[in-house]
């Protein structure tokens, strides 16, 4: 369904797919009037996007499947996303990360911040109270955040920079 009317164009109900993503979507608004006129788009239930779907951001390859619970509102010319994710199999250039299991999002135009996130990787958990993606530096993205451990494994945290390959780690181990 959609509706044309002459503050903007509503589309309600639908779905998109591409690759191994499925994206239901409760409502995308459209306002006409340029950047500060709003946008809004509110997924339905049960997204998957595939990020190797959406790969390369920012020139690195993404990998995982995300599952949503979304909003995105906003002037059009400077929309903000808010709400709940979780990645399983996050890998990021290379960097196998594992298991985002649940984390609050919110994204604004060239950065994305994570609070209370909590993670997996193998026998490594993790919790991050803060994290920040951000696509407007001198890098391609820079990776910002706190981490905390009741089960810190360094040998699979050595495993997600690739440090076990490098023969000057081979003797360092420890837990806690």
């Amino acid at each position: 369904r959609w509706r044309a009317n002459p503050q903007s164009l509503d589309f309600y109900a639908m779905t998109t797919s591409f690759g191994k993503s499925r994206l239901p979507i409760e409502l995308v608004s459209v306002s006409f009037g340029g950047a500060e006129t709003p946008l809004i788009i509110r997924l339905g239930e049960g997204p998957v996007l595939d990020l190797a779907d959406i790969s390369p951001l920012a020139g690195l390859e993404v990998k995982g499947t995300t599952h949503l619970d979304i909003a995105l509102e906003g002037k059009m010319g400077h929309p903000s996303l808010d709400g709940k994710v979780s990645i399983d199999d996050l890998s990021i250039g290379g960097f196998d990360a594992g298991d985002l299991e649940k984390s609050e999002v919110h994204f604004e135009p060239l950065f994305v911040e994570f609070r209370d996130a909590v993670g997996r990787r193998g026998d490594l958990t993790f919790r991050l109270p803060s994290a920040r993606l951000d696509f407007d530096g001198p890098a391609s993205v820079e990776f910002s955040s706190s981490v905390e451990s009741s089960s810190f494994v360094l040998r699979e945290f050595f495993r997600i920079f690739h440090f076990d390959e490098d023969p000057r780690f081979a003797d360092v181990n420890g837990h806690g």
